[in-house]
């Protein structure tokens, strides 16, 4: 009783006294001095709006505001960190402090830190004789060690001196001064470092300069000891809380022997991308509206091939600006199309669609429920430097009317159509006539949606035919191989899809079948016959196929067969597509395999193979490893790219071994080694 007397005594004393700087005290034992100073023994707490101090040995002096600890010591800052040491001193007023012997964690930052001496000065710590890491703290998979440095809260900003990085315990490599930043912040990112044959050592070197919130920008400069070097900038914004961008450009120069190796059309490759999306310009309410900005352009596709380690394996680059408004009841756009075709030395030649522009009026109903309709119009304007170029006006019409029969059991729709296009060339030569093409067709379905329940799956089925009457057609003039217009058949199209679901609603089976005839057409009455199935036998199994059977050449037109497998720890992707066309008989198989170990551990392989060409068109393989402090992926890769010479397109297979690895939050290394040879004519 005289022990819980004599606590109470103090703790009520200690708050009355220090009322003003919001102090508790609490101890097993207490002696409070006249003059002001406070002492406490054993398990001594004390408590700020800010600060909670755990110690065996605590003494305060209310005069200075300061707090001497001794023992065993947890200092815990709201919010932000614990700190843990044997001796410290700390000024609640100035929050400067100094611990002895003390181990750190960084709440926000994930840090954790231990050092023979630790200085608080409000958001700096200062350390002597330290190291650090965000792995676990017994036997971390990495560490760094260093005798001085600096950490900025407030910045979130770390430097070092003479620092030894460790993993595993292993001593790998030492560095006099480096620095880093765990949030965005100015200076040099990580390099990108690699060893390419016939290129030499490839270093890129990221500079970083962020002076704002909303933009920044960022520079890399790289050099290839034999081949050149090269630079490139990226400018990133956002201008508002919906839209945000970003602006590239670079250049890469050939050395001379380089060039004349290889026989590249031109030693300096250079070019540039712009990317904005933008949402709610104009809109309001309800209304809907986006921009959005994907513009590329370049000299030859070597700039996209120096570009950083990026591969281009595209001929054909595309460019677009779209922007539409939609308020609901009617769409408006205008779409722009602009193509780079990089097999060729010049693109005077490839059509672009500069602008295009769209109305359409959403289904409605007119008089009455059952009845609706619809309007769209387009306009599309197909330019080429050098050669035939055209505007078409499209115009299409439809009016539905819909009901029900039988009960509901069937449902009916007959739909009028009415399509129309205009074509107007220029630069045309004397014979060419400008197009015009009108169309009226009607559109008849019926079609009818069963439904049942079993004892351990639940089949719902449609049925349908369509069929399409062309009323009325006449054209005139030219048409150009690139104009495409809604031409009609007469056709009877038989529809049949099933569905099965099991008793949680999963859906296990899918199959659609869609048989065309055309009716007026006595050499190819049956058109192609498409099957689609879709069979999941377990939650982690899914097996598709597609198959297209040509009645006219009286075998299958097209086969693509996938097998996916997915349980909790692996993922398994098999898929072989087969298509047969007047043009080329393309034969690929793709193959993905993905092992999740631990949820830590990953193997994986990939490869896309082209039996036509006997080539693979990419083919990897690797191993990733992911921790909350670090991971890294190792892959061995093996790419066809396409490139342009004097001697016109031609192809070359680079091989390569790829290295990732990242520190959280000190940054990410990236080094290769590649091989590459052209492909032999």
């Amino acid at each position: 009783m005289k022990r819980l007397y004599s606590f109470l005594s103090i703790f009520f004393v200690v708050t009355f006294l220090f009322a003003e700087e919001k102090i508790e005290l609490i101890g097993q034992k207490a002696t409070a001095h006249y003059d002001g100073e406070i002492e406490g023994w054993g398990d001594v707490w004390l408590k700020t709006k800010s600060y909670t101090v755990l110690a065996n040995y605590l003494k305060y002096d209310k005069k200075s505001s300061n707090l001497h600890l001794d023992g065993e010591i947890y200092f815990f800052e709201k919010d932000l960190r614990i700190i843990r040491s044997s001796k410290g001193n700390f000024n609640i007023d100035s929050k400067i402090g100094h611990f002895e012997k003390s181990f750190l964690l960084e709440k926000k930052d994930h840090i954790w830190l231990r050092s023979e001496t630790l200085d608080l000065n409000k958001t700096i710590l200062s350390i002597k004789n330290g190291s650090f890491s965000s792995c676990n703290v017994n036997n971390p998979d990495w560490e760094i060690s260093f005798t001085s440095g600096r950490y900025d809260n407030a910045h979130s900003f770390v430097e070092v001196h003479n620092a030894l990085f460790y993993a595993n315990g292993v001593p790998i490599f030492y560095m006099p001064y480096y620095q880093f930043a765990t949030k965005r912040k100015s200076g040099l990112l990580t390099p990108s470092i690699g060893l390419i044959e016939n290129e030499g050592i490839f270093y890129l070197q990221p500079i970083f300069y962020a002076p704002s919130t909303d933009w920044d920008l960022e520079f890399y400069p790289q050099i290839r000891t034999q081949r050149g070097q090269g630079i490139g900038g990226k400018y990133r914004f956002a201008d508002s809380p919906d839209s945000r961008g970003e602006i590239e450009l670079g250049f890469f120069s050939e050395k001379e022997d380089y060039l004349q190796k290889y026989n590249f059309v031109n030693q300096k490759h250079y070019g540039g991308k712009i990317k904005y999306k933008s949402g709610k310009i104009f809109a309001k309410n309800n209304h809907k509206d986006e921009l959005f900005i994907d513009l590329t352009t370049f000299n030859d596709v070597e700039y996209l091939n120096t570009k950083s380690s990026q591969i281009n394996t595209s001929k054909i680059i595309e460019s677009k600006i779209n922007y539409y408004y939609d308020n609901g009841d009617n769409y408006y756009g205008t779409y722009l199309k602009y193509f780079l075709n990089t097999t060729k030395t010049s693109n005077d030649e490839t059509m672009q669609e500069i602008p295009s522009l769209q109305y359409h009026r959403f289904s409605n109903s007119i008089f009455d429920d059952r009845l609706l309709y619809s309007f769209d119009f387009k306009t599309k304007n197909y330019y080429q430097e050098k050669g035939l170029n055209a505007t078409q006006l499209e115009f299409s019409l439809p009016l539905t009317f819909h009901f029900k029969l039988l009960n509901d059991y069937l449902n009916f729709s007959l739909s009028q159509n009415l399509y129309t296009s205009f074509i107007n060339y220029s630069k045309q030569e004397s014979h060419i006539k400008s197009g015009k093409f009108l169309s009226n067709f009607l559109v008849a379905s019926l079609n009818m949606d069963l439904a049942k329940k079993y004892d351990n799956f639940f089949h719902t089925m449609n049925i349908g035919l369509f069929y399409t009457h062309p009323q009325h057609s006449t054209s005139e003039g030219h048409f150009a191989d690139f104009i495409q217009t809604t031409s009609e058949r007469e056709t009877l199209n038989a529809k049949f899809s099933q569905y099965y679901y099991n008793g949680n609603g999963v859906n296990f089976l899918s199959h659609s079948i869609i048989q065309p005839y055309y009716l007026n057409d006595y050499q190819d009455r049956r058109g192609t016959l498409e099957n689609d199935l879709v069979i999941r036998p377990t939650k982690n199994l899914i097996i598709s196929n597609q198959i297209d059977y040509s009645h006219i050449l009286k075998k299958l037109s097209k086969i693509e067969t996938s097998i996916a497998y997915k349980p909790k720890f692996f993922n398994l992707e098999l898929t072989h597509a087969y298509k047969e066309d007047n043009l080329s008989d393309p034969n690929y198989i793709t193959a993905k395999m993905e092992t999740k170990l631990d949820n830590r551990y990953n193997f994986f392989i990939k490869a896309d193979y082209n039996s036509k060409y006997d080539i693979f068109k990419l083919f990897k393989v690797g191993y990733k490893m992911k921790k909350k402090c670090w991971n890294y992926t190792l892959t061995y890769q093996e790419e066809t790219i396409p490139t342009l010479t004097d001697d016109g397109e031609k192809s070359f297979v680079k091989k390569g071994i790829f290295l990732n690895l990242e520190l959280y939050p000190v940054g990410q290394t990236k080094f290769r080694h590649q091989r590459e040879k052209f492909i032999d004519d």
